[in-house]
C-alpha cells in the first residue's frame, strides 16, 4: 500500500513523540467561581491554577479583559452585570490552553409601590423601580397585564386600579432569558360610603375600609362585626393616605354607648386596641365606628376587626388569655396563660366559698348584669400569719375598671379589712398585713365584688393571697405608716431611709413662679413639694422633661398627685403633666412620680397665688379695670406693670373683616385691634377658624373692651382645639378694642377670626334685657320656650313649681323625631327655700340621643349650682360643679362621654344650689338624634 507523503510525516512525528523525542502537551488549567448564580451587580471570586503557564489571561463573554498577563495561580473579584462566561487562557511555550466557567445573573429589581389617591372602587398608585441585568419588564395588576407599562430599566409609573372592594396584587417582573426577578405588593380598593349613614340604624357593614366625604359637624357611622374576644382597629386618613383630615373616631356598642374614642386634630385619629381597653376583648356582635368631621373633607377609614390571637400584644380575656408573653415573659406562658386556679361558680356566699391555697394565683370574673355579684374565697391558716391580698386587672397589672375592691372577713362574718378600687393605681384592691396585724390560725374569707350593683362586666381579674412577714422599709412594698417604699434605704431619691417622703420644697402663695428640678426617678420613687396655703389660692402647674418648654424621650411620662388624689397624668406638652386647680387653706402635698417605668430629669414650674393677687396673676380682672394679664408686672411686653394694654396693636378693624393672629407664644400674651362702633347696642360677633394644621388653640380669650379698657363682653373659655364663636354687645358708640389673649399652655398660631357687626335684634342669640328681651335662643321660632318676640313662653320657658324632685320635674322635651335638633331655654329661680330644681327630657324616638346643657345668668356665672343628669333609676350619668372663673356649669358630649349617645328613656336634669340668691337664671338645652357631632 502506498502511503501519501503527508500521512507518512504524521506517523513519523507520532512515533518520535512516543519515543520521547518532543515536549508533551501542557496540562489543562483549573478555573473556579465562588457562586455559579448571583444577582446582577454582585461579585464573584474567580480562582485559577495553570501549572507551567508563562502567563494567564481572563476575559468574559463580551471579551472584556478581567486580568491579562497574570501569574499561573491567582484570584480576582469579578462584578457580574449580566449572565456571562468566564474564559481563562493559559499561555505555554508549547501552546495555549483554556478553561471556561458560566456565571448566571438573576436580574436585580428594587421597587416601591405607593398608593396616592383613594376613591370609591378605585385606587391610584405610583410605582418606582430600578433594575439591572434585565432585558424585558412586565407589569400585571390583579393578574391582568398592563400594556401601558414601559419596559425600561428604571422609572416611575402611575396607574389606577378599578375593582370590587378587596386586595389587588400589583406584580412587576424583570426578565433576563429564563431568569426572573419579581416584586409584588397588595393594594386595597375600598368601597364607597352609602348615605344615609348618620346613625347606627342606617350604618352599613364594613369589613376592611371605606371611602367617604364629610362636612363640619357631620357624623358617618359604619358597622363592623367582631368575633368573641376580638378587637377593632381603625384609622382615619385623607384620600392620599396621609393624616390631613381633622376629625374624631368613636367606637359604639349596640346600645350606642361610646366604648373608645380618638381625636385627630393634628394627626390621624386612631383606635388601637393596644392603647386602651375600650376597643379590645369585645363580646361577639356588631359594633359601630362613628366618624365626626371638623371640616369638609374626603376621607379614608381603614377598619381591621380582628379575631383574638395569642401574641398580638392584646390580652383577650374572653378567648381565655391571661397575658401577652412579650409584656411579662417571666410569668406568661407561650399560650398566653399563667399558672392560675380558675374560679368556680357559684361562690357568692361564705357557704359556697371556693377554697384557695396561699401563694396560688386565682383568676375570676364578676358580672352584675343580672344583679350584684360577689366572689368568696376561703383561706385556711394552719399557723398565725399576716396576710397580703392583692387584686389586679385583666392584664395582671393595674386596674382600669370599676371593681369594688377587696375585703377580708373572719369566719363569723366580722370584716377585718377592706380597700376600695384604685382604677389608676397598680391594684384594684390591696390589703396589707400591717393593717390587720397577725391573724390566729383559722378560717378566713376574701371577698371580691363590683363597685356598684349594676355595671359592665369585669371579664377577668387576678387574686393572690399570701402570708407576709413584718413590714420592712426598703422591701418595695408600702406598708404600715410608710409614706413610700422604693425598694431601697437610700436617702436623696425622694424616699428616705425610713420610708418617708423627702420634701423638695415648701411653697407659699406669691406672684412669681417657682422652677424646681428633680429626677431621675425610678418606678417607685417620688419627689414631693409641700404647699402652705393661708387663703383660697389658684395653682398652675407645668412639668417638663428634661427642661422647661420640652417634653421628650421615653422617660417623659409624668404623673402628679395633690394630697394623694390624681391631679394630672397628661395635659401638658406630650407626656408631661399640667393642671390648673384651686387649693384651700392648709398644708398640701404635691407628688411627682413616673407614670410608667422610669422618669428622667425634669423641671416643675409651679405658680401658686391668691386669685385676688392683682396684676401679674394670669387672671384678667376685666371688671376691676385690667385689660390684660401676662403673669408678670413688667412693661414692654404688650401688657404693662398695671395690666393695661401697651401700644402693640394690630391694624384698625373695619366692619365685616377677618383678622389673623400669627402667634401668641405664651400664656397671657395679648394682641389688641382698634375698632369703631357706629351705633349704640351693636352686636359684634367673632368666629375663629382653624389654622393650617386644622385645629384651634387649647384656650384663648376673644373680648371687646371700650376705649378706657372697660370690659364690654366676649368669650373667655377653654376651646379644647375646637373653634367656637363669641359675641359682645357694645352699649355705646365710639372707639373700642378687640382683644385676643392666649389663655392656655400651648401657642396660639395662625388663627383667623371673622368679625361681623349687627344692630341689636331678637333672634341674634344674645340676651339683651335693655331692649326688653326676656330670652334669646338664636331663632324666631315659637314653641321652644322663647318666642319670636324674645318673650318666655308660659308652660315651657318658665319653671313651674313645685319641681323639687325627679317625679315633679318640668318636662322640657319629648324626643320623637329621628332627625334634626331641638333646643329650649327655661328661666328658673333658686332661693333659700328652693335649693333644688328638676327638669325632664324624654327620648321616645327608639334611637340614641345626644344632649348638651348649660346654665347662664344675667351676671357672669353668678349662679352657683351643681348641674347633673340622671337616668330613670337615679344613677348619675354626668355632673358638673365647675364654679369657675370663666364659665358657668355645663354638660357637653365632649366633656361627658355618657351624653354622646343616650338610649331611649326618661332623663332628669337636676340643678342643686350651692348658695342662695335672688336672681333669675336660665337653663339652655339642646338634643339631637344619634351620636353627638
Amino acid at each position: 500500500m502506498i502511503v501519501p507523503p503527508r500521512a507518512r510525516w504524521a506517523r513519523l512525528l507520532a512515533g518520535l513523540a512516543l519515543a520521547g523525542c518532543s515536549d508533551p502537551a501542557p496540562p489543562a488549567p483549573e478555573l473556579a467561581v465562588s457562586a455559579p448564580r448571583v444577582v446582577a451587580g454582585a461579585t464573584v471570586t474567580a480562582t485559577w491554577s495553570a501549572p507551567g503557564a508563562t502567563s494567564v489571561d481572563l476575559t468574559d463573554t463580551e471579551g472584556r479583559a478581567l486580568r491579562l498577563g497574570a501569574a499561573a495561580t491567582g484570584e480576582v473579584e469579578v462584578a457580574v452585570l449580566q449572565s456571562t462566561e468566564l474564559r481563562l487562557i493559559a499561555r505555554h511555550e508549547s501552546g495555549d490552553v483554556e478553561a471556561r466557567r458560566a456565571v448566571e445573573a438573576v436580574p436585580r429589581l428594587v421597587a416601591d409601590l405607593i398608593p396616592t389617591t383613594y376613591a370609591a372602587g378605585a385606587t391610584r398608585f405610583a410605582l418606582r423601580w430600578d433594575s439591572l441585568g434585565a432585558d424585558a419588564h412586565a407589569l400585571t395588576v390583579g393578574g391582568a397585564p398592563d400594556p401601558a407599562f414601559p419596559s425600561a430599566a428604571l422609572g416611575t409609573y402611575e396607574g389606577r386600579i378599578e375593582a370590587g372592594p378587596g386586595a389587588v396584587q400589583v406584580r412587576l417582573e424583570a426578565r433576563a432569558g429564563t431568569l426572573t426577578a419579581t416584586f409584588a405588593a397588595d393594594l386595597r380598593v375600598f368601597a364607597g360610603e352609602v348615605e344615609p349613614n348618620d346613625t347606627p340604624a342606617s350604618a352599613g357593614v364594613v369589613e376592611a375600609g371605606v371611602v367617604g366625604a364629610i362636612a363640619p359637624g357631620e357624623v358617618d357611622v359604619f358597622a363592623v362585626d367582631v368575633p368573641e374576644g376580638g378587637h377593632v382597629q381603625a384609622i382615619l386618613r385623607d384620600i392620599n393616605g396621609g393624616c390631613g383630615v381633622p376629625g374624631a373616631l368613636r367606637l359604639l356598642d349596640a346600645a350606642g354607648r361610646a366604648l373608645a374614642r380618638a381625636e385627630g386634630t393634628r394627626g390621624c385619629a386612631r383606635l388601637d386596641p393596644r392603647d386602651g381597653p375600650g376597643d379590645r376583648d369585645l363580646a361577639a356582635g356588631t359594633y359601630f365606628v362613628a366618624v365626626r368631621g371638623l371640616e369638609a373633607a374626603d376621607y379614608l377609614l381603614e377598619l381591621a376587626p380582628g379575631a383574638p390571637s395569642c401574641g398580638d400584644q392584646v390580652v383577650e380575656s374572653r378567648a381565655g388569655e391571661h397575658c401577652e408573653p412579650g409584656a411579662m415573659p417571666e410569668v406568661c406562658k407561650a399560650d398566653c396563660t399563667v399558672d392560675a386556679l380558675e374560679e368556680v361558680e357559684p361562690n357568692d356566699s361564705a357557704g359556697a366559698a371556693q377554697p384557695i391555697e396561699l401563694g396560688r394565683l386565682v383568676v375570676g370574673r364578676v358580672d352584675a348584669a343580672s344583679g350584684p355579684d360577689q366572689d368568696f374565697y376561703k383561706v385556711q391558716l394552719s399557723a398565725p400569719a399576716r396576710l397580703r391580698v392583692a387584686v389586679t386587672g385583666p392584664e395582671l397589672v393595674g386596674c382600669g375598671f370599676p371593681l369594688g375592691g377587696v375585703a377580708l372577713r373572719r369566719a363569723d362574718g366580722i370584716q377585718l379589712q377592706a380597700r376600695q378600687t384604685d382604677q389608676l393605681g397598680e391594684h384594684c384592691g390591696l390589703l396589707t398585713g400591717h393593717e390587720q396585724g397577725e391573724l390566729p390560725a383559722g378560717t378566713y374569707y376574701v371577698v371580691v365584688g363590683l363597685a356598684r350593683d349594676e355595671g359592665p362586666p369585669v371579664p377577668r381579674y387576678f387574686l393572690e393571697v399570701d402570708a407576709v412577714g413584718d413590714p420592712v422599709c426598703g422591701d418595695g412594698v408600702r406598708e404600715a405608716d410608710e409614706a413610700c417604699d422604693d425598694g431601697n434605704r437610700a436617702s436623696g431619691d425622694g424616699c428616705n431611709a425610713t420610708c418617708g417622703l423627702e420634701p423638695a420644697a415648701r411653697l407659699t402663695p406669691r406672684l412669681e413662679p417657682w422652677v424646681l428640678s428633680g429626677g431621675p426617678l425610678e418606678a417607685d420613687e417620688t419627689m414631693r413639694v409641700e404647699l402652705e396655703v393661708d387663703a383660697p389660692s389658684v395653682l398652675y402647674l407645668d412639668t417638663f422633661v428634661p427642661d422647661e418648654g420640652r417634653c421628650e424621650g421615653p422617660d417623659a411620662d409624668v404623673r402628679v398627685t395633690l394630697d394623694g388624689a390624681l391631679l394630672s397624668d397628661d395635659g401638658g406638652i406630650g407626656l408631661c403633666a399640667a393642671a390648673d386647680t384651686f387649693a384651700d387653706p392648709g398644708l398640701h402635698t404635691l407628688d411627682v412620680t413616673p407614670a410608667t417605668g422610669r422618669l428622667g430629669p425634669f423641671s416643675v414650674v409651679v405658680r401658686l397665688f391668691h386669685p385676688d393677687a392683682g396684676c401679674g396673676d394670669l387672671l384678667v380682672d376685666y371688671d376691676g379695670g385690667e385689660a390684660c394679664d401676662d403673669g408678670n408686672q413688667e412693661s414692654g411686653d404688650g401688657c404693662d406693670a398695671d395690666c393695661a394694654l401697651e401700644p402693640r396693636a394690630g391694624p384698625p378693624i373695619s366692619m365685616s373683616t377677618t383678622v389673623r393672629i400669627e402667634t401668641l407664644a405664651r400664656r397671657g400674651e395679648t394682641v389688641a385691634y382698634p375698632m369703631t362702633i357706629a351705633e349704640e347696642d351693636t352686636l359684634v360677633t367673632f368666629t375663629p377658624t382653624p389654622g393650617r394644621d386644622g385645629f384651634c388653640p387649647e384656650a384663648f380669650h376673644m373680648v371687646v373692651l371700650d376705649d378706657a379698657f372697660g370690659y364690654v363682653g366676649g368669650q373667655r373659655a377653654n376651646f379644647d382645639g375646637q373653634c367656637r364663636a363669641g359675641s359682645a354687645r357694645a352699649g355705646a358708640a365710639g372707639a373700642h378694642w378687640f382683644v385676643v389673649r392666649n389663655a392656655g399652655r400651648t401657642p396660639v398660631e395662625d388663627l383667623s377670626v371673622q368679625l361681623e357687626y349687627a344692630p341689636p335684634t331678637c333672634g341674634d342669640a344674645v340676651h339683651n334685657p335693655a331692649r326688653n328681651e326676656a330670652c334669646d335662643d338664636g331663632n324666631l321660632a315659637v314653641g321652644d320656650g322663647c318666642d319670636d318676640a324674645c318673650r318666655l313662653e308660659p308652660g315651657r320657658g318658665v319653671e313651674v313649681e313645685p319641681n323639687d324632685t325627679a317625679a315633679q320635674a318640668n318636662l322640657l322635651i319629648t324626643r320623637t323625631a329621628t332627625v334634626g335638633e331641638e333646643a329650649v331655654t327655661v328661666a328658673f329661680h333658686q332661693r333659700g327655700a328652693d335649693p333644688t330644681d328638676f327638669f325632664a327630657v324624654v327620648n321616645a324616638s327608639g334611637e340614641t340621643m345626644w344632649l348638651d346643657a348649660h346654665v347662664e345668668t344675667e351676671g357672669e356665672c353668678a349662679t352657683d349650682v351643681v348641674l347633673r343628669l340622671t337616668d330613670e333609676g337615679g344613677a348619675i350619668l354626668a355632673e358638673d360643679d365647675v364654679g369657675g372663673l370663666v364659665r358657668c356649669q355645663e354638660l357637653t358630649p365632649s366633656g361627658a362621654p355618657a351624653l354622646q349617645a343616650l338610649p331611649p328613656g326618661r332623663y332628669a336634669l337636676e340643678l342643686d344650689a350651692r348658695t342662695a340668691w335672688q336672681g333669675t337664671s336660665y337653663l339652655q338645652l339642646r338634643v339631637g338624634s344619634g351620636v353627638a357631632p
